[in-house]
């Protein structure tokens, strides 16, 4: 796993030259909702793209993690299947309930029953590299995300740019940032941990908890303000000393949040 983290930017740029070459076809109709199918390390990508865009897509984005598909979905739909195996059998439900009814369906995998449903139902397919735990290949299906969207026309943003300056900085940074994580260590070692996040932020926090789920097979939990203030603000009344708190912040937080936090 170590070595699969440190790999994360080199992991970023290979999946954009996978984007750059990914073909799609035309929608049959105009997309008036895009729906994120998919669980796990092949779903969390949808909730983070969905919220960095939010601000620019002209449709609804919804990100799905369930068997069953809302009734919404119909020809009008951009439906993005992302499952890293190509066979959660959630996703594979999703998928048929798409094909029913008769959504533009693109599918993100490495390979699978997704794959094989993609090319006998004349779906839209970006391949991308299999072999490692779903969890540690988010750069891979994130990636596909924006590109299946600035390519069908939905975003306009200069991500590719981005992806390439991120990875730039962790390469940059990787020293600094393994002493930090080890420090932060230190302090978290043996707690319970509970997580906290602007509203936008809610995929950042919850990859956070997957990976310490996962990774280090512990509980936590994590909420979002500024809801988080609104309840379970009141359950701090009492000290927990064997819980820590890590607020995940950005200077572009809303300042009445940053006020909040």
């Amino acid at each position: 796993m170590k070595v699969l983290i440190e790999n994360f930017s080199k992991q970023l740029r290979e999946a954009i030259g996978i984007g750059q070459k990914s073909e799609l076809q035309n929608p049959k109709s105009e997309i008036k909702n895009v729906l994120i199918t998919g669980l796990g390390g092949s779903g969390i990508g949808g909730t983070i793209v969905s919220e960095i865009v939010a601000a620019e897509c002209p449709v609804p984005i919804t990100v799905n993690k369930d068997y069953f598909i809302p009734a919404f979905v119909n020809e009008n739909s951009l439906v993005i299947v992302s499952s890293y195996s190509g066979n959660t059998e959630e996703t594979i439900q999703a998928m048929n309930a798409a094909l029913k009814a008769k959504a533009k369906i693109v599918c993100v995998t490495s390979g699978g029953k997704i794959a094989e449903m993609a090319k006998q139902n004349n779906c839209d397919l970006i391949l991308i590299p299999g072999g490692s735990p779903p969890r540690a290949a988010l750069a891979y299906s994130l990636t596909q995300l924006f590109f299946i969207l600035k390519k069908l026309q939905l975003v306009n943003t200069d991500f590719e740019k981005q992806l390439r300056n991120a990875a730039d900085l962790l390469d940059a940074e990787e020293k600094n940032i393994w002493a930090e994580a080890m420090a932060v260590t230190e302090l978290l070692h043996q707690k319970i941990l509970v997580l906290y996040a602007a509203d936008g932020y809610n995929g950042v926090a919850t990859r956070f908890r997957q990976q310490l789920n996962e990774n280090s097979k512990m509980l936590c939990w994590h909420h979002i303000l500024p809801e988080m203030n609104h309840n379970e603000l009141v359950g701090w009344a009492s000290a927990y000393d064997h819980v820590a708190i890590v607020i995940l912040r950005n200077e572009s937080d809303y300042p009445r949040t940053q006020a909040r936090i």
